[in-house]
């Protein structure tokens, strides 16, 4: 038995969903916030373990979502 899987479905939905968490952010609205907090943990961890993408490809998705966000919001 042979799965395929989409990398780019993927990554598509990692990107809505931090996109997600950083619009929560900016309301401050803590249930979503967690919500997405651990979506994204989730997911970041299974392509991992499923190696749908490497971890320089993952931190690059993450900061590419971080700079789209407010300022007051991006990780120093």
């Amino acid at each position: 038995m042979e799965i395929t899987l989409e990398k780019q479905a993927y990554i598509a939905e990692l990107e809505k969903a931090l996109e997600r968490f950083y619009q929560a952010k900016t309301i401050q609205d803590r249930e979503q916030i967690k919500y997405f907090q651990g979506y994204c943990h989730g997911m970041i961890q299974m392509m991992k373990k499923l190696e749908i993408v490497d971890e320089d490809e993952l931190k690059q998705i993450v900061k590419n979502a971080e700079l789209e966000a407010p300022a007051i919001f991006r990780v120093q």
